[in-house]
């Protein structure tokens, strides 16, 4: 049903200004979420910033312990090497996939677009744990060494687990803004230029790759911005020589107690990070909703049509790729497809290692294990496991309801809003959790909720988990409202509606499926985030992430498996009946 077409021709020309007092009362939207996000987020990030300078005293000291300490500019460098060598992988292994997403047929693209959507919505505690399977003594990479003669190899703990488990995680960031840009690229260029006699290869590297420089540039600094921010995979996978500085802040206030050090550490990631996106911000010309809505890269205004130009780079990939053209290997489409199918099955099943590991007779997690049995599924009746679960349905709950409340408002303030001051404050305070490292936003809220006594607490992990939740429900609905006709609002307040039935009987039910999508994933993004619940969780409150992290890190305990196999059990569900709800609320809403 076409809503524009259904309504009546309404007068408003007969309420004078009605468009600017729409826009003014508007602002108000916007005021409840930038609070929210000041006072919990932005607060005490400043918090963490005075005590790098003032904790135990005033000075460099922590800064000064730092650099002082080969081991910990060791770990600083060794941060920024693995983040780097994981985006330059995720940028190799995941360009080729996104091409065949995008120019293939739809049976291939809605596979592929499985095989990448399934990893992102899975927590990256099931991830890690099945690279701590797969890569482990006696793992799948071990056994296959073996059987081909090359023995077993201490693959865990290490560098090389840490990148394995990485670019495993970031190849979904780098994939998304690929393919959004890709998109965009008119399909006839790289045809034309073999109609004059260049190579699929060449006309590829020549014509197609500069196209799609904004995806690449996109791509390339959320992952990085992702990577050095990490602290889940490294504590996992890593062990000591595979640390990274997520993991010494988290150390430092753990097991030293050490908050000045902790903050000035948390300081130095987190001016890392800006020095990036501020990079790409003003020398490539990007946006912050680019990278946190990597899917609309292609709307960012980055992207420039018809652009051709051939950089140093690309004349040397061309001339790398010209033997592809004269072998013939360039012509075998198969062999991209072929590639595509492989880098997305090492995508997808890695975390399904979890189903039989969670089957097994023994404490080993190996994989084929060496019995079957539902030991592990009934551990997690005990409640060692079952109190964890319900404080984690619990406090997702709560933060779904907040998050979607707040990200919803904010969403129709900046929209009627227009180009106000506090419209785009509003959009650029939204955006703040999504690309600042968390591990440095929970090493602030700790340091800042400590002496509120709001750590171990549930009131102290809803208000960090609304804060990161936000963003997620406020960028859904945001890209909803800005396609509704702003006629629709003033039609009805020249009917002499109010502000809030406005809200409630226009703009709400026409929002209905993004609304019922924005609860889906503020519910995940809480009961699935880890680092927060790390760093804020204690005696009292444990959440299921913070039990899953002890077992992998401290137990051993294979009941993980099971608790993984849960886990994505709801995720696929929430996949599944997301779309059918928010096409349920839709029907509902045209009904009204």
């Amino acid at each position: 049903m076409n809503t524009r077409a259904a309504l009546p021709e309404v007068p408003l020309a007969t309420k004078p200004g009605l468009g600017r007092t729409l826009r003014g009362s508007s602002l108000w939207l916007c005021v409840p979420a930038a609070l929210f996000i000041v006072l919990v987020y932005v607060v005490p990030l400043a918090v963490l910033l005075v005590r790098s300078f003032t904790d135990p005293t005033v000075g460099l000291q922590n800064y000064g312990a730092v650099f002082d300490n080969f081991g910990y500019v060791r770990t600083i460098l060794r941060t920024i090497g693995i983040s780097a060598m994981a985006t330059a992988l995720s940028l190799l292994l995941g360009y080729p996939l996104a091409h065949v997403m995008v120019t293939a047929g739809p049976g291939w693209r809605k596979f592929l677009m499985l095989c990448v959507i399934t990893p992102y919505v899975t927590s990256v505690l099931v991830r890690s744990f099945a690279w701590q399977v797969i890569l482990g003594r006696q793992g799948l990479v071990n056994k296959l060494t073996e059987v081909l003669g090359l023995g077993t190899h201490d693959l865990l703990f290490s560098p090389f687990a840490v990148a394995v488990g990485m670019t495993h995680y970031m190849l979904p960031l780098m994939i998304l803004p690929l393919t959004s840009v890709m998109r965009q690229v008119p399909a006839n260029l790289v045809p034309a230029a073999q109609s004059l006699g260049a190579g699929p290869a060449t006309a590829f590297i020549r014509i197609y790759l500069p196209q799609t420089k904004p995806g690449i540039e996109a791509g390339v600094v959320l992952c990085f911005v992702y990577g050095v921010g990490a602290f889940v995979i490294p504590a996992i996978l890593g062990g000591n020589s595979g640390a990274m500085l997520g993991v010494t802040i988290q150390a430092a206030i753990a097991q030293r107690a050490d908050y000045g050090f902790a903050a000035a550490a948390a300081t130095l990631l987190a001016l890392c990070v800006l020095g990036v996106v501020a990079l790409y911000k003003w020398r490539f010309g990007g946006s912050l909703e680019t990278l946190a809505a990597p899917r609309n890269t292609a709307q960012s205004g980055a992207a420039v049509p018809g652009r051709t130009s051939a950089g140093v780079l690309t004349r040397m990939l061309a001339v790398l790729v010209r033997p592809l053209d004269t072998s013939g290997i360039s012509r075998a489409g198969w062999l991209l497809k072929a590639y595509s199918l492989m880098v997305g099955l090492l995508l997808l099943l890695p975390q399904f290692i979890a189903i039989p590991v969670s089957l097994s007779s023994s404490r080993a997690m190996v994989v084929p294990p060496p019995g079957w049995s539902l030991q592990w599924y009934r551990n997690l009746a005990d409640a060692a496991w079952s109190e964890p679960i319900v404080t984690s349905l619990q406090v997702a709950a709560v933060v779904a309801v907040l998050a979607t409340t707040l990200g919803t408002l904010a969403a129709l303030g900046v929209v009627r809003s227009g180009l106000s001051r506090l419209g785009g404050l509003t959009n650029t305070l939204m955006l703040i959790p999504l690309l600042f490292p968390t591990v440095v936003a929970a090493a602030a809220m700790f340091v800042a909720f400590l002496p509120l006594y709001l750590t171990d607490s549930r009131i102290g992990l809803i208000l960090a988990h609304t804060a990161l939740a936000i963003p997620f429900a406020f960028i859904v609905v945001l890209a909803s409202a800005r396609k509704l006709d702003p006629k629709l609002e003033q039609a009805a307040a020249s009917l002499g509606a109010r502000p809030w039935k406005r809200l409630t009987r226009v703009l709400v039910p026409l929002l209905r499926p993004s609304i019922v999508v924005a609860l889906f994933l503020a519910f995940i993004t809480s009961f699935d985030e880890t680092s927060m619940a790390i760093f804020l969780s204690g005696v009292r409150v444990s959440t299921l992430p913070v039990q899953m992290y002890d077992s992998l890190t401290i137990q051993s305990d294979p009941t993980i498996a099971a608790a993984a196999v849960v886990i994505m059990a709801l995720a696929g569900a929430g996949v599944g009946l997301a779309p059918l709800l928010a096409a349920l609320g839709s029907r509902k809403g045209r009904k009204k």
